[in-house]
């Protein structure tokens, strides 16, 4: 059983791979924020504290963040040129939510990662995914 004020920020770094050009790469990442948001709701999360990431791809960076699922999420940065296909992204991705143990956290990134994406786009794959980062408060 949780609390509604438990926190147990989880963190992964997603290397993703365009399969054909993306003209929008910020539309993709920020719907795969609101789809995280939406699937820790579901699960139970009290509070949306701070979804966010720190995108690269071939030598240029942008972010992207999410507090609300009525504000939804933005992203700043290089984010409108396009990604040619074969070009690899590098996601590092953190989820701060109230209320769900990291485990079911970790359980909604991986089902918008692999629901989400393809879906939306027709053009990602996940190809690579390390292990989730502990830390203690």
């Amino acid at each position: 059983m949780t609390t509604p004020d438990q926190l147990e920020p989880y963190t992964v770094t997603l290397r993703l791979e365009a399969r054909t050009q993306i003209e929008s790469p910020s539309d993709l990442i920020t719907r795969l924020l609101e789809d995280i948001a939406r699937r820790c709701e579901d699960a139970g999360s009290s509070i949306i504290g701070h979804i966010k990431c720190h995108a690269t791809v071939a030598g240029q960076a942008f972010t992207c963040s999410l507090t609300s699922r009525r504000s939804g999420a933005s992203c700043r940065g290089e984010v409108d040129a396009p990604i040619a296909a074969g070009r690899s992204l590098r996601l590092d991705l953190a989820v701060l939510v109230y209320g769900l143990p990291q485990v079911e956290t970790e359980a909604a990134v991986r089902a918008a990662v692999s629901g989400s994406l393809p879906r939306s786009s027709g053009e990602w794959l996940a190809i690579g995914q390390d292990s989730p980062h502990r830390h203690t408060h």
